[in-house]
């Protein structure tokens, strides 16, 4: 279910065909480090250069990374490929950049509903 979407069309840094769902820097490019800023998730890839649309706040969906599943109210960042996972902050250590909350529980690799913020 999408809900109260904010969208903004940025210029897609590199291809972004197929990466629906994904998380975007401000520079159009995915995320590449964990705990990363995500401007936001994208909901029409397309190749570099070319208008991207972009959901920056809202209901939405993310595609989740392969290191691990969250639930329900788990904080989410970016992760190194573009995908999300449940943030962590240990004192001493770095910080991940939180851009939503899961909305419901989701297994690692999957869609996951998520409130971006």
């Amino acid at each position: 279910m999408e809900k109260n979407l904010v969208k903004a069309n940025m210029i897609a840094g590199e291809d972004l065909t197929g990466k629906e769902y994904y998380c975007v820097r401000a520079d159009g490019k995915l995320t590449t480090a964990t705990g990363e800023a995500c401007y936001g998730v994208i909901s029409v890839g397309d190749a570099s250069g070319s208008p991207t649309e972009v959901v920056t706040g809202g209901e939405y969906w993310v595609m989740l990374s392969a290191d691990g599943d969250v639930s329900a109210n788990d904080f989410l960042t970016a992760g190194a490929d573009g995908k999300a996972l449940a943030a962590t902050n240990t004192p001493g250590t770095q910080v991940d950049i939180p851009f939503g909350i899961a909305l419901e529980d989701a297994v690692k690799s999957t869609l996951c509903r998520v409130l971006i913020r």
